[in-house]
């Protein structure tokens, strides 16, 4: 009975591969979607990590070495999405830091209500082994190489930072050392690129095979990807909550990196998730294109010579039809050669035009960034003495400022700090400093670049707008003012 059961199978296999028999397609191109399940797979830590939807488009190549078998390749483009939610990390993470003026001190850091969204775009090179199910049925396996061009992550969470100096046996949190990264930040937004590298997958597929017309058949399946290698570059990970500050400027900040690719804050230096890997199931439909068919059984018959009469008529024939082309193409290059001066004067007149928009353009944007200039070097005055905190009026100042360093990149300023004839060189020349020192700080924490801020002077009372003789122009000379440097 078991010998009989084979025997039926084999004989089952090669009716399947000769139903297409009497002919079949060699090549098969085809494009085609798919969508399901698609995500990045990893186990955390702590928090909770959910699998995300995706899909891919697909351009494929099949060689059929036989009506049942071929062999396939391509290209994917596959989307993947994931999720890391976070309600709270049950005890505080701390790790050894230095503040801007140098000092070490602890860094602190309680995380909680924190969700990152993690998604992935790649490049996917499979390779299949098809089979053919009679007329009707597929199925196909191999894998896939896949290569990162896109990999992304947005976060967002509360984190509540302390820091404590073992030397002054204090420590900082309180919306006062906001401006230092010590305090409770509701809402923290992160974002960043995952660093991803090369993916191997296993790759599966099934599905029925539809008849549209005798060249583009319809095929309808399952897919299933799985990834056998971490995509996650464990080299130098981040911690998760990193505090950062620069020597010699005042304050600092933190920054949040991708839970997926970070390790916990502190001595503990393990990574937060374990490996890193892709995986898709899902519903995918391609549509093919046949052709080279080959026939079985076909048979040539040997030409029959022409008659003498026929090659006359032949020729006959063929010298009219050259005459036809002749005519026809002397036409055609009559008519190209009118359509080609048309062209060029259409293309001179919008040529002149271009130039002529080009040049107003240009000189509206002098003007407009010649107004910006004016308006970043207006100083920011109406400091009480030896004041450097600023205040509202100040702020507002500044903000109009930072809009129009923001809509021209290409600024790059230097500070300067201003006071009244009041006091001595040495407190003067602190004050200034410091007036400096705190615009700076604003600016980059509206989000200015710190590298766009040359240098910082204090020019105690040495350029004074007005005569200091009273107090209304002493609070005008004492000031802070951007000086663009081109």
């Amino acid at each position: 009975m078991k010998k009989l059961n084979i025997i039926l199978i084999i004989m089952l296999l090669m009716l399947s591969s000769t139903a297409y028999s009497q002919e079949y397609f060699k090549h098969e191109v085809s494009v085609g979607l798919g969508g399901g399940l698609s995500t990045l797979s990893y186990k955390t830590s702590f928090g909770d990590q959910k699998n995300g939807f995706g899909g891919l488009f697909t351009v494929g190549y099949h060689y059929f070495f036989t009506p049942a078998w071929a062999i396939g390749t391509g290209i994917d483009v596959a989307l993947y999405n994931s999720k890391f939610d976070l309600k709270s990390v049950a005890n505080r993470h701390s790790a050894d830091a230095r503040d801007y003026q140098g000092a070490t001190f602890v860094f602190s850091s309680e995380v909680s209500d924190f969700s990152e969204k993690q998604n992935a775009i790649m490049l996917q090179i499979p390779i299949m082994a098809h089979y053919q199910f009679g007329k009707m049925y597929y199925a196909a396996a191999g894998g896939k190489i896949g290569l990162p061009l896109s990999s992304k992550y947005t976060g967002k969470g509360t984190f509540d930072n302390y820091g404590f100096f073992a030397g002054e046996n204090h420590t900082y949190h309180s919306p006062a050392d906001r401006d230092m990264g010590f305090d409770k930040f509701v809402g923290k937004e992160s974002k960043g690129d995952l660093d991803l590298k090369a993916s191997f997958l296993l790759a599966l597929e099934a599905g029925v095979k539809l008849k549209l017309n005798d060249k583009t058949p319809l095929y309808l399946g399952l897919y299933f990807d799985y990834g056998l290698n971490n995509v996650r570059k464990d080299a130098d990970l981040p911690q998760f909550v990193e505090y950062q500050s620069t020597a010699g400027v005042f304050g600092g900040d933190f920054a949040v990196h991708s839970a997926a690719q970070s390790q916990y804050l502190g001595a503990n230096t393990s990574p937060i998730t374990d490996k890193i890997a892709p995986m898709a199931f899902g519903v995918k439909a391609r549509f093919a294109f046949g052709f080279s068919s080959r026939e079985t059984g076909a048979q040539d018959d040997a030409p029959r010579p022409p008659r003498q009469t026929e090659v006359d008529t032949r020729q006959d024939e063929a010298d009219r039809l050259a005459a036809e082309e002749a005519a026809r193409r002397a036409a055609v290059e009559a008519e190209e050669a009118a359509r080609r001066a048309a062209a060029e004067e259409a293309a001179r007149r919008a040529a002149e035009e271009e130039a002529a928009r080009l040049a107003a353009e240009e000189a509206a944007r002098r003007r407009a960034e010649a107004e910006a200039r004016t308006q970043i070097e207006k100083p920011v005055d109406g400091y009480d003495l030896n004041e450097s905190i600023l205040d509202n009026r100040q702020q507002r100042d500044l903000d109009q400022k930072i809009a129009l360093l923001k809509q021209y990149p290409q600024f790059r300023v230097n500070i300067n700090g201003h006071t009244c004839d009041i006091g001595t060189d040495e407190v003067n020349q602190r004050v200034g400093m410091a007036r400096a020192e705190r615009a700076r700080a604003y600016l980059i924490s509206q989000g200015i670049s710190e590298n766009r801020i040359l240098r910082l002077t204090s020019i105690l009372d040495r350029e004074p707008l007005v005569p200091n003789t009273n107090e209304e122009n002493r609070k005008i000379n004492r000031r802070s003012q951007l000086i663009i440097i081109d």
